[in-house]
């Protein structure tokens, strides 16, 4: 079975995987179904994503991971699909005080730092 056009209404009643509870990634996925108004009951929580895509291509389930977990033509046996609404995160820069700032962690932060400032495509 696979959920319709990504919504989260349709993984109501589809046997669906997801990262272990108290991680980041699925504190995004509950917030994400709880805002659309579904009840989440996922079958079974892994903390691999190599075994969710596993368990996915085994038949067992379905799965919401990260676009980056499933590049295009890596998995030709999944089909993926994105979500809507979309799902998002934001990310911090962290650098020690005491950390010297040499040449390529100072360009990597003020990229990073950079497109943080730019409006989202």
């Amino acid at each position: 079975p696979r959920p319709g056009g990504g919504r989260a209404d349709s993984f109501s009643n589809l046997p669906l995987l997801l990262f272990e509870p108290g991680g980041n990634p699925r504190r995004i996925v509950d917030r994400w179904f709880a805002g659309n108004d579904v009840a989440l009951n996922p079958t079974m929580s892994l903390g691999s994503v190599e075994a969710i895509k596993a368990m996915v291509g085994a038949g067992l389930g379905c799965a919401i991971l990260p676009g980056m977990a499933v590049p295009p033509g890596e998995r030709p046996d999944l089909v993926t699909r994105s979500l809507s609404p979309r799902l998002h995160r934001e990310l911090a820069v962290v650098i020690r005080r005491d950390k010297r700032l040499h040449r390529g962690l100072k360009a990597l932060r003020d990229g990073l730092l950079g497109l943080a400032a730019s409006p989202p495509p």
